[in-house]
C-alpha cells in the first residue's frame, strides 16, 4: 500500500479532516522514503498523538502492528514512537510476535514488546521456526536484531522443532540467523540429549550448537547409553563436535578430558574421537594421560600415543600401576590392555616400590595380572622390598599382591652378597607365602646350590626360610653332592634333609678322598660339614663306598672336618685293599690312615700266601 489509508465506519462529516491525516503521515516520512500505512476502525487525532480505538492497523517497511488499542506519539512533527497496550500483534522481517504492550520507535524501527510476549522467529533458509515465550522482546528491525528476557522468575521458553529450551535471556541475529542464548541455559530434546550451560549459540540455518561452560547428556539412539560432555568452549556441527579449551565427555566406563578434541558422528551419533593435545583418559580400571588419543565410541577400543603415562587400578587397589610408555591399546569394555615402546625404548612400570623394564606389556583386570615380554632377558624387575632382582622373558605381575610369574628367568635375592640366592629357571611363581619353581631350575647361594624341576622356598615375614622338593632334586654342597627324591633345606641354618633313594658324594677333608653314599636319608649341615644317613623304613640298608671299600650299616655320621665315619646298627665291610672283612655295632672309620676301631668287632683279615 503506497500512501493509502482504508478507514471504515467513518461519518462523512469528519472526510476533510482524515484527507488531511493521510497526507500529514504520507509526508511526515517523506524525508527518509518511508512511508506508513493504515487501516483503523476508530482514531482519534490530537496534536502530539494519534490514538487507535478497535482493531487497527499500521505497516511500515517490514514492520506491521495490528492491535484493538495503541497510540502513535508526534514529535517534531513526525509520527515517531507507537504504544499499544492491548492484544498486541506485530510482524517483522523475521518473524512475529504477541504481546500486552508495545513501545516502537518508527523512525529508529526499534522497539520493545513486554507483558505476555509470544514470539515466532521464522529462517530465511529453512521451514522450521522457533516459538519464544518470555516477558521482554527487544526489536531492531533495521538490523535484524532481537533480545529476549524475563523479569518474572519464569525463564524465557523457546521451542525448536523438538527442542525444548529455557534461558534467562536471547538474543537473535536474522542475519546470521544465530541465535544466543546465556544464564542458565537449558535444551532438552527428549530422547537425544539434554544441553546445560551458562552461554549457547545454535545457528539456524546449519544447526551447529555452540557455547561456554556447558554440560551436554547424549542419548544413544542404538545402545541408549548416554553420552555427557562438558566444555569451556566448543562447537557442534552435523558430522562433528569440536571442543576447545578445558572440556569433557563421558560415555559408559570412558571419559575423556583435553583442551582440544573432536567427536566426529555418524547419522546424528558420536561415533568416535580424536585428540591432538593434553590428552587425559578415565575408565573403569584406571587413567592414562597421553600427547593423543583416537577411540572408538561404539567398541570401546582406542589408542593412545606420545608419552603415555597410565595408571592401572586392581580392584582391591592395594597397589596401583605406574607405566610409561608410547603407545598404549585400550580395550575398554573387556577391561583389556596393552602397550609398547618405539625403537630401543622401553616400556617402565612402578607398582609401588617395585620397578620393571619391558619391550611391551598386557593387562586383563579381569585376571588382574601385568604381563611384561621382552627378548630373553628383556624383562628387568626391581622389587626392593623382597631384596629382588629378576631378568626374564616373559613376567606376570599381580595387581593385589607380591605375586610374579615368569619364564626363562635369572633373579638373586639379598642384597648381602654373602647371603645372596641366586636362581635361574624356565618357569617360576611368586607370591608373598612362596617361590614356586614349576621348571628346570636352579638355586644356589655361596657353597650350596640345588637342581630340579620342581620345588618351592617357603617365605616367612618377607624373607626365604626353607626350600622344599618332592620330585626329585640334585644339590651340590661345600663337601660334595647328592640326588634324591624330597628335600627341606633351611636357608638360615644351612642344614637340611634328603629323603627318597638318596645317592650322594661327599669329599675328604684332604680332598683326596671321595665317600659315596646310598641311603633313604641323609640329613646334613653345609655350613660345619656333618652329613648324617639312615633308613627309617627299614626296607634297605645305607650303603657306604670308599675306593673299594664297601660298607652297609643302619645309620651313619660323617664329619668332613675330622674326616671320620661313624657307622651304627649292624655294619659290615668289605675292604679288600686291606683284605678284611668286618662285622660290628659300630665302626669309627678315620679315612685320612683308614684305621678303625669299633664295638662287638668280628674281622676276618686274608693274608698273603
Amino acid at each position: 500500500m503506497t500512501g493509502v489509508v482504508i478507514i471504515k465506519n467513518i461519518p462523512i462529516r469528519t472526510l476533510l479532516v482524515l484527507i488531511f491525516f493521510l497526507i500529514f503521515f504520507t509526508l511526515s516520512f517523506s524525508e527518509d522514503e518511508s512511508i506508513l500505512g493504515v487501516k483503523a476502525t476508530n482514531i482519534k487525532m490530537l496534536d502530539d498523538r494519534t490514538e487507535f480505538y478497535g482493531r487497527s492497523e499500521i505497516m511500515k517497511g517490514d514492520f506491521t502492528l495490528v492491535s484493538d488499542r495503541f497510540r502513535i506519539i508526534i514529535e517534531n512533527g513526525e509520527q515517531r514512537t507507537v504504544e499499544a497496550t492491548q492484544g498486541v500483534f506485530v510482524q517483522f522481517s523475521n518473524g512475529s510476535a504477541t504481546s500486552t504492550e508495545l513501545n516502537y520507535d518508527l523512525k529508529l524501527d526499534k522497539g520493545f514488546l513486554s507483558r505476555n510476549v509470544n514470539a515466532l522467529i521464522t529462517v530465511n533458509s529453512s521451514t522450521e521456526t522457533v516459538s519464544v515465550l518470555c516477558d521482554y522482546l527487544a526489536i531492531d528491525n533495521s538490523n535484524q536484531r532481537y533480545d529476549g528476557k524475563n523479569f518474572s522468575d519464569e525463564r524465557v521458553k523457546l521451542k525448536k522443532g523438538n527442542m525444548d529450551i529455557e534461558c534467562d535471556s536471547f538474543i537473535y541475529n536474522g542475519e546470521s540467523e544465530i541465535i544466543q542464548l546465556t544464564g542458565n541455559v537449558s535444551i532438552d530434546e527428549p530422547g537425544k540429549r539434554f544441553i546445560k550451560g551458562n552461554s549457547v549459540s545454535i545457528n539456524l540455518r546449519t544447526d551447529e550448537i555452540d557455547g561456554e561452560d556447558v554440560d551436554i547428556v547424549q542419548n544413544s539412539e542404538e545402545s541408549g547409553e548416554e553420552f555427557k560432555m562438558k566444555s569451556s568452549d566448543f562447537k557442534m556441527f552435523d558430522d562433528k563436535i569440536e571442543f576447545y579449551r578445558n572440556s569433557m565427555i563421558e560415555k559408559g566406563n570412558f571419559s575423556l578430558n583435553s583442551d582440544r578434541f573432536t567427536v566426529f558422528r555418524e547419522n546424528g551419533e558420536e561415533k568416535h574421537v580424536e585428540a591432538r593435545e593434553g590428552v587425559f583418559v578415565v575408565f573403569e580400571t584406571g587413567s592414562a594421560t597421553a600427547s593423543e588419543l583416537n577411540y572408538d565410541l561404539k567398541t570401546e577400543k582406542g589408542k593412545l600415543r606420545g608419552d603415555v603415562t597410565a595408571v592401572i587400578k586392581g580392584k582391591e587397589g592395594k597397589n596401583d600401576a605406574i607405566i610409561n610408555c608410547d603407545l598404549l591399546s585400550m580395550d575398554i569394555k573387556e577391561k583389556y590392555y596393552e602397550g609398547n615402546s618405539d625403537y630401543d625404548k622401553k616400556v617402565n612400570i612402578y607398582k609401588g616400590a617395585l620397578y620393571a623394564e619391558c619391550s611391551d606389556f598386557k593387562y586383563d583386570s579381569n585376571l588382574e595380572h601385568l604381563i611384561l615380554s621382552g627378548d630373553v632377558g628383556g624383562v628387568y624387575i626391581s622389587d626392593p622390598d623382597n631384596e629382588r632382582t629378576l631378568w626374564g622373558e616373559v613376567v606376570m605381575i599381580g595387581l593385589n599382591d607380591d605375586m610374579l610369574d615368569g619364564t626363562n628367568v635369572s633373579m638373586y635375592i639379598n642384597n648381602d652378597l654373602e647371603s645372596r640366592i641366586n636362581v635361574k629357571s624356565q618357569r617360576i611363581k611368586m607370591d608373598d607365602e612362596k617361590i614356586e619353581f614349576l621348571s628346570n631350575s636352579e638355586v644356589s647361594r655361596k657353597d650350596f646350590s640345588l637342581v630340579a624341576d620342581k620345588f618351592d622356598i617357603i617365605r616367612e615375614d618377607g624373607k626365604e626360610k626353607n626350600i622344599v622338593a618332592n620330585d626329585g632334586v640334585y644339590v651340590n654342597f661345600s663337601s660334595g653332592k647328592a640326588t634324591g627324591t624330597t628335600l627341606d633345606y633351611s636357608l638360615d641354618e644351612e642344614k637340611g634333609i634328603m629323603t627318597g633313594s638318596v645317592n650322594a658324594s661327599i669329599d675328604s677333608k684332604n680332598g683326596t678322598d671321595t665317600v659315596d653314599v646310598k641311603c633313604e636319608k641323609l640329613v646334613f649341615d653345609s655350613k660345619n660339614g656333618i652329613y648324617e644317613g639312615s633308613d627309617d623304613s627299614g626296607a634297605s640298608r645305607v650303603e657306604i663306598r670308599k675306593g673299594k671299600m664297601t660298607a652297609n650299616c643302619d645309620e651313619f655320621v660323617y664329619d668332613t672336618s675330622k674326616n671320620l665315619m661313624e657307622m651304627t646298627g649292624n655294619v659290615e665291610i668289605d675292604d679288600p685293599e686291606n683284605r678284611r672283612t668286618v662285622k660290628a655295632t659300630k665302626i669309627i672309620y678315620y679315612l685320612d690312615d683308614d684305621t678303625m676301631e669299633g664295638e662287638n668287632v668280628n674281622m676276618k683279615i686274608i693274608t698273603k700266601k
